[in-house]
């Protein structure tokens, strides 16, 4: 079954934190806050064992090991967790094979004590000017609701990342896509897809809970999404968006935005999508504009070619019933409002079969909500189908 730790994006981050230089590096990965980190954990851990595994080297033996922000000796700290007597870093981190990164998490709660800043400086000056024959560990240290995004520069022996932008919103529908029933008929699975990736909104908890109540309206996703944010503790304050970028970056947080991203309001932005604020720190009717906008725009991205492939098709079965001299009268034979200004409103060459009609009708009404910023529910969609199904089935 499909997951998110299996995903592109996620794989792809995991690769660049475990399979770096045989020389060592010291690999910062910065998440906003504590519960986004609770929420991507056990994916981002599942990226990083199965990238391990593939090349060879095993999985995270030591696991993640967790920090104490108020340590005075970090160092020191790191060997005893290790089980190391001496904890020089060519001890801690000497490597006798292909050995795994080492991995730690350091919960800042927004500030890093001169301690840590100084283990982390001391760290990259090993990398960068570690002249040894043999291979060393990398450190792999995730900085949880940190000062600043990134503590120190990024520089030989240094790599910094932040949670930003951390899925495609396409990989959010392939995740759906192959998680629900593949019984339901094309439209059906349609709907389903691209209603719930933006009511997902990139949240693995959210997911979760359309996934498993496998809302089929409209209505039910609304309460879902609303449930699971009166149960966040968080503050509802984001009453807008941000700044629209010039430039779209994936795990490195604009500079312009890193207020609201170590605040916890915004987790990425990309063009098509614009800004990625969570749920749970929107105030009640932002999200409800929200949320209805991003449903609305991966239902154009995923409903709307079919309807209009059902409409294609629709004047395929008028052309059998009425030839092809009603084409002549249509100013445009994919619009089923032109059609259907053909035969009942100007009435010019007979009125069409009843289920042709009706079908017509649904179609119109969906694609004019589409057109206007609308998302269509799930009753609008089955009826079309049903429609589509009799007509498929009939010439009458």
């Amino acid at each position: 079954m499909l997951t998110i730790g299996s995903l592109p994006s996620l794989r792809g981050i995991a690769e660049e934190l475990v399979l770096g230089d045989t020389s060592g590096q010291l690999i910062l990965f910065s998440f906003p806050s504590k519960q986004v980190w609770l929420k991507w954990q056990e994916y981002f851990i599942a990226a990083m064992d199965a990238c391990l595994g593939e090349n060879g080297r095993g999985a995270l033996y030591d696991g993640i090991i967790s920090m104490d922000p108020s340590s005075e000796n970090p160092q020191n700290d790191l060997a005893e967790k290790l089980a190391f007597d001496d904890p020089r870093f060519d001890e801690l981190l000497a490597s006798y094979g292909n050995d795994p990164p080492i991995v730690l998490e350091l919960d800042c709660d927004g500030r890093l004590d001169q301690a840590w800043q100084s283990f982390l400086s001391d760290t990259a000056k090993y990398y960068k000017t570690n002249d040894s024959a043999y291979s060393k560990r990398s450190i792999c240290l995730f900085l949880i609701s940190p000062p600043q995004i990134q503590p120190i520069e990024a520089a030989p022996g240094v790599r910094c990342f932040a949670f930003w932008n951390p899925l495609q919103w396409e990989e959010i529908r392939l995740l759906i896509g192959a998680n629900i029933d593949q019984s339901d008929n094309a439209i059906s699975k349609a709907w389903i897809v691209s209603t719930y990736a933006g009511a997902a909104n990139l949240d693995p908890e959210v997911i979760g809970k359309l996934l498993q109540r496998e809302p089929r309206s409209l209505r039910d996703v609304r309460e879902i999404v609303s449930t699971y944010c009166d149960g966040c503790k968080n503050e509802k304050e984001v009453s807008k968006n941000f700044s629209s970028l010039t430039e779209e970056k994936r795990w490195d947080v604009p500079q312009e935005l890193s207020t609201p991203w170590l605040q916890g309001k915004l987790h990425g932005h990309t063009f098509n999508r614009g800004d990625n604020i969570p749920w749970e720190k929107c105030c009640e009717s932002f999200k409800k504009t929200t949320l209805d906008r991003a449903v609305w725009r991966e239902q154009v991205a995923g409903i709307f070619p079919l309807l209009m492939e059902i409409t294609a098709i629709s004047s395929e079965k008028i052309t059998q019933i009425k030839g092809e001299k009603w084409k002549e009268e249509c100013l445009d034979t994919t619009e089923p409002g032109k059609i259907l200004d053909v035969f009942h409103e100007r009435n010019l060459i007979g009125r069409l079969p009843k289920k042709l009609y009706d079908l017509l009708q649904n179609l119109r009404i969906s694609r004019n909500k589409l057109a206007h910023l609308e998302p269509v529910d799930f009753r609008d969609v089955s009826q079309i189908w049903s429609l589509f199904e009799q007509i498929s089935k009939t010439n009458s």
